[in-house]
């Protein structure tokens, strides 16, 4: 959440920034596996010394740069600075790509049953029974 407020005013670090691309990155591969993914295997993907190495990596960092532009314009998100590859974009770019990732692919309806089970902490959803 962090991350978020920060790529709103323009207050992130240069690691923050990356970090930011690679959300996008994952974000896009879940799409097009239809979010049929291994969480477990994300989730070690993107935590200590893995993350450390993908972020230190300038060269994979462009790829997924390209990958996520390229999908993106597929998909038909419109923001010009966010292709222009003679200046990076804005971290508020990057925070409405993200934004209209998240609507595009629909991804709190597809996630709605996981999300509840989260704060519920359970896997059904409890209502309280109603009168006849």
């Amino acid at each position: 959440m962090d991350h978020l407020r920060k790529a709103k005013k323009s207050l992130h670090t240069e690691r923050e920034y990356v970090e930011f691309w690679k959300l996008l990155h994952d974000l896009v591969l879940v799409v097009l596996a239809d979010f049929d993914v291994d969480t477990d295997a994300m989730r070690r993907m993107n935590t200590g010394d893995a993350l450390d190495a993908a972020l230190a990596d300038s060269a994979s960092q462009q790829i997924h740069m390209e990958l996520v532009r390229y999908y993106l314009y597929d998909w038909g998100f419109v923001c010009s600075q966010f292709y222009d590859t003679s200046c990076r974009p804005s971290s508020q770019e990057l925070l409405l790509a993200l934004a209209w990732l998240f609507a595009f692919s629909k991804f709190f309806e597809r996630l709605q049953a996981c999300i509840l089970e989260k704060c519920l902490g359970n896997t059904e959803s409890q209502l309280p029974p109603y009168p006849n």
